[in-house]
């Protein structure tokens, strides 16, 4: 912004010196593009400072968290899976022990 600021006034400066015993009508004009000047400036100063308060960029821990997600998913997939062959398991179970107890009533 300082860089900004100095061609400003370089430019002012010039304006200055180039305009003496310049038409008055000159002089209102560049006494109007000074003040739109400062009216830029201070809008520049303002957006400015809007940028530096602005929210730092989150992508990263988005895919941060995207990667974790999917891990975790497929965790998920992967004992779902193992509770469904276990309980094909204990039902394969239950009915051997049911035809054990046929075979050999309590008495």
């Amino acid at each position: 912004m300082s860089l900004k600021s100095s061609f400003l006034s370089a430019a002012a400066l010039s304006l200055v010196l180039a305009s003496c015993g310049d038409d008055p009508e000159l002089v209102r004009k560049r006494e109007e593009q000074r003040a739109e000047l400062r009216k830029l400036r201070s809008e520049l100063d303002v957006l400015d400072e809007r940028l530096k308060n602005a929210p730092k960029d989150r992508s990263a821990d988005l895919a941060k968290l995207e990667e974790e997600t999917a891990a975790r998913e497929e965790k998920i997939s992967a004992l779902e899976t193992e509770v469904a062959a276990l309980e094909a398991k204990k039902k394969e179970l239950e009915a051997e022990f049911e035809d054990y107890r046929r075979k050999y009533p309590i008495r």
